[in-house]
């Protein structure tokens, strides 16, 4: 009797336990029964940050999830307008709008938890943003000079001739998600002031900063050395206009002297990236948000060249040619291919290059599929059956598109029919075509390609990239323009060449490169571009050509991308003379990021290395040992 007592207590101990699980399942977590959210407002006036001596400040307040622009206004109207007034003049004498973090205005009908729901930020921040109405007779003095006296007030640096002289520290990539402890000291004064500096020759972090405040980077004269991806802070003038509630103050190495002189605007940093490593060397670069605070510029590992403009745009096309090349599938157009060693990481990193190359450089892969890109930046929902279409005809292969065209039009022979329930075979769809069918068939087999199978990439790059990009690209039809725009073609080509014939050769020379682009195709007209402006798309308003009288051995064309110049010889004597070396050029797999040594490579600035390479240049066939500034004016890797 009593071992059937002890099994039926352990039987209810059981049951007992098995349930509780389930019970706890059925109660709500009380974060989701929350319908308020801590959001932070600031005030923008005139487009310049108002500080909390001045009636600004951040103010961090709970608003309801349901809180939309209107309920904003009337928030920030308590906070910064008392009793309908403020240092700058009353509430009726400006115009207002509220704006995101990215000071861009809001949508009326967006709610607070909508915004916290799309940028998966721990707090957001709005700003109520002011501007006097074009009927307000408020004199603008008044706020130049609350600024100018804020300004006054101000740490800022002197144009040190010691401080400049010195190089720039390096850091490396890691210490932007802060994994590296280098021996950096942090003083808290008091909830509102912090104080960053190092210790002896001990490098700096790139601290997770707000979006108002100015960094200036400690420099060092001993930069470690490194063939990892680095980042070189450079110093530069700026007038940003801070929060009282987040003041900087200015790291300089030891014994370095400073006085009072100007405010710091976003510092600059340089990536370095070696140019057969380009994809995932970039990757890494841009797995934290934070690079999207800083201006960037790019230096090719052993490349000389300073980037202004031109080595951005290489960077860009190198990254999304290999990309597209190597990590995308599909014929002329093409969608991400699902690869196990990219996570999510490493997606919303290739968002944010998408996004950095468009905003900084006007540069965009026109390789990726238009319905791709309409569900990247609009969401899948905008997509259009014709675009869909369109984008699985240039997925398909020459054959396969010519097989579904011809079905399309009308009945076809017996091979074709086999032919084309292959292809639908291989796409995956079971249902028997009919030519009442088809179309919607292949409208399926077109989604299923192009948006359900890189489904997760798509996800995870539009969380990075959708806010950035549609600052430049608002509607669909904006979208299709700017592909259209981008293209090149000979006509397009052509309509950017600028030049200044003086004379009669110089004339011919002209129209012989004039013949030369009407007969590339496209692949080389990309060619041509990618040669001329380091992109291979269309991101430059002209291309300048100046004539030389180079001669002989050494004549040869010559590229300075980040200006969009092209110097031609003026001493062709036919056209074949021409198109032989420019097709030297463009076939040469240096432009397309290929290493070969004794490869030529375009420069914009200063000597080559090319001594170091005892070979002969492709082009001009000179000896680099004899060149200072190498022949052709390429560099020898």
């Amino acid at each position: 009797m009593a071992i059937l007592e002890k099994l039926q207590k352990k039987m209810k101990t059981a049951n007992s336990s098995c349930s509780e699980p389930s019970e706890k399942k059925c109660n709500p977590s009380r974060n989701a029964m929350k319908t308020t959210r801590k959001i932070e407002l600031g005030w923008l006036h005139e487009g310049k940050q108002i500080r909390k001596r001045s009636g600004g400040g951040t103010r961090v307040v709970s608003v309801s999830k349901d809180s939309k622009k209107q309920d904003l206004l009337i928030m920030t109207k308590d906070l910064f307008f008392p009793n309908d007034e403020s240092q700058f003049g009353k509430w009726e004498e400006f115009d207002k709008d509220i704006k995101d973090f990215k000071e861009t205005p809001i949508n009326d009908v967006i709610t607070v938890g909508e915004l916290y729901n799309q940028h998966k930020f721990g707090i957001l921040r709005f700003y109520l943003s002011t501007r006097f109405s074009e009927d307000s007779t408020h004199n603008d003095t008044d706020v130049e000079n609350t600024v100018s006296s804020a300004e006054s007030e101000t740490l800022q640096i002197e144009n040190n001739e010691d401080l400049y002289s010195e190089p720039y520290d390096i850091i490396d990539l890691e210490n932007l998600n802060g994994e590296n402890t280098t021996e950096t000291v942090i003083f808290e004064a008091d909830d509102s002031e912090v104080f960053v500096g190092g210790i002896g020759n001990a490098t700096s972090q790139i601290v997770d900063l707000d979006d108002t405040l100015p960094v200036l980077i400690i420099q060092n004269s001993d930069p470690p050395a490194t063939s990892s991806p680095i980042y070189t802070e450079q110093l530069h003038r700026v007038s940003t206009e801070l929060d009282e509630s987040d003041p900087v103050f200015p790291v300089f190495p030891l014994g370095s002297s400073f006085t009072s002189s100007s405010v710091l605007d976003n510092p600059t940093i340089t990536l370095e990236i070696h140019r057969v490593n380009v994809v995932s060397e970039l990757i890494s670069h841009f797995k934290s948000d934070e690079i999207m605070k800083f201006r960037l510029k790019y230096k090719f590992v052993d490349e000389k060249g300073s980037d202004a403009d031109g080595v951005s745009r290489d960077v860009y096309a190198a990254f999304w040619n290999e990309f597209v090349d190597g990590a995308a599938e599909g014929a002329d157009m093409r969608v991400p291919a699902l690869t196990p060693k990219w996570q999510e990481e490493e997606w919303q990193a290739i968002g944010r290059i998408l996004a950095r190359g468009f905003i900084d450089q006007d540069y965009f892969p026109l390789r990726l599929a238009p319905a791709f890109t309409t569900a990247l930046i609009f969401g899948e929902h905008s997509i259009s059956t014709d675009v869909l279409f369109q984008s699985f005809l240039l997925y398909l292969s020459h054959c396969d598109r010519d097989l579904v065209e011809t079905a399309l039009k009308g009945p076809t022979d017996t091979d074709s029919k086999e032919e084309l329930l292959d292809l639908l075979d291989r796409l995956g769809v079971t249902v028997l075509p009919t030519p009442d069918n088809l179309k919607a068939i292949l409208l399926q087999a077109a989604h299923k390609v192009i948006i359900q199978t890189p489904k997760y990439a798509l996800d995870n790059m539009a969380a990075t990239s959708m806010s950035w990009l549609r600052t430049k690209i608002t509607t669909e039809e904006e979208m299709q323009k700017m592909y259209e725009d981008k293209k090149p073609t000979c006509k397009k080509v052509l309509r950017l060449i600028e030049a200044n014939p003086s004379n009669p050769v110089e004339q011919q020379s002209l129209k012989y490169l004039q013949q030369y682009i009407r007969e590339l195709d496209q692949v080389r007209l990309r060619h041509l571009l990618r040669f001329i402006t380091g992109s291979d798309v269309i991101c430059v308003p002209k291309i300048q050509v100046m004539f030389t009288l180079l001669d002989g051995l050494s004549r040869r064309p010559v590229a300075h991308t980040c200006g969009a110049v092209l110097e031609l010889p003026s001493t062709y004597n036919s056209f074949p003379e021409l198109r032989v070396e420019m097709d030297g050029v463009l076939n040469n797999k240096q432009i397309e990021g290929d290493f070969c040594l004794g490869s030529p490579r375009r420069t914009d600035h200063g000597p080559s290395n090319a001594e170091k390479h005892p070979v002969l240049c492709m082009i001009c066939r000179q000896n680099p040992t004899t060149a200072q500034f190498f022949g052709c004016g390429y560099l020898i890797q």
